[in-house]
C-alpha cells in the first residue's frame, strides 16, 4: 500500500508509521504481521468511512484468490494484537456481512526530524530474502513463509508447506523457526529443530527451494555511509 504523504497516524496509545511500516506504543514496537499492518493502515487512512469486505480483498490480495473468510480472520487477529499490546480494539466496527469502519479518533501528525532529514532508528538495519528471481524485505515483526496465499512471504512451490517457516525480526536480530513443515527447513545445510539465529549470507532451504538471507545497513544510514551498497 502506497501513501502520498509522510504523516503518522495516532490513535489511542498507538502510533502507526506508514513509511517504516511500524506500529508503536511510545517507543516500543508492537509486533504486527505485515498483512495485519496493511489492514490497520487501510482502516486508519479511511477512518470514519465504510471499507467493504470486497475492497479489503481487492486492496490486500490483488490478483490472488483468497477464502471469503480472510478479511474477518485478519480483523480478528488485528483486534487481538491491539488488545495484547494494552490497547483497545473498540474503534474497529464490524458491519455484519458488509465490511468494517474505524470509528475511533485518529490524528495525523508530522514525522519528527522530517524537515532536518534526521535518520529513523527503525531503518538503520534491514533484512532481505531473495529466491527464484523474487525478493522480500523484512522489518520488525513475525513473517510467515509458505505456499498459503495469505503468508507474509508467499512462495508458490509445490514442495513448500502452506505455513512452512517463520522469521522473527527484532531490531538488528532475526531468527527462523520451522512450523512443522513436511519437507523441513534448513539453515546452512542443517535441518533446524529450534529457533535459529540468521546471519548475512545464510542460505535457507524450504524443502528444495533455496533462499538467500541478507542483512545490512538500511536506507536511513546511506546518507552517512554512501560507500556501502544497499
Amino acid at each position: 500500500m502506497k501513501h502520498a504523504d509522510d504523516a503518522l497516524f495516532e490513535f489511542g496509545p498507538f502510533r502507526a508509521d506508514p513509511r517504516e511500516r511500524l506500529l508503536l506504543r511510545g517507543e516500543d514496537v508492537v509486533p504486527l504481521a505485515p498483512k495485519l499492518f496493511d489492514v490497520l493502515l487501510l482502516l486508519l487512512t479511511r477512518a470514519g468511512q465504510l471499507v467493504t469486505r470486497e475492497e479489503l480483498t481487492r486492496e490486500l490480495w490483488p490478483d490472488t484468490f483468497v477464502d471469503e473468510g480472510a478479511p474477518a480472520k485478519n480483523l480478528w487477529l488485528l483486534r487481538k494484537a491491539l488488545e495484547c499490546a494494552g490497547g483497545s480494539a473498540a474503534g474497529i466496527q464490524t458491519i455484519p456481512r458488509v465490511g468494517y469502519r474505524f470509528t475511533g479518533a485518529v490524528r495525523r501528525t508530522a514525522r519528527k526530524g522530517a524537515e532536518t532529514g534526521a535518520p529513523s532508528r527503525a531503518r538503520l538495519f534491514e533484512f532481505r530474502l531473495s529466491w527464484a528471481g523474487k525478493k522480500a524485505r523484512l522489518q520488525d515483526g513475525a513473517w510467515v513463509l509458505g505456499r498459503d496465499p495469505e503468508a507474509d512471504v508467499f512462495i508458490d512451490m509445490s514442495n513448500v508447506s502452506r505455513r512452512h517457516a517463520r522469521i522473527l525480526v527484532d531490531g538488528a536480530k532475526a531468527t527462523i523457526e520451522d512450523l512443522g513443515s513436511k519437507n523441513g527447513t534448513f539453515v546452512r545445510g542443517v535441518r533446524i529443530q529450534t529457533p535459529t539465529p540468521l546471519s548475512d549470507g545464510d542460505e535457507i532451504h524450504l524443502g528444495a527451494v533455496r533462499l538467500l538471507f541478507r542483512a545490512g545497513a538500511g536506507p536511513a544510514s546511506t546518507k552517512t555511509q554512501q560507500s556501502r551498497s544497499s
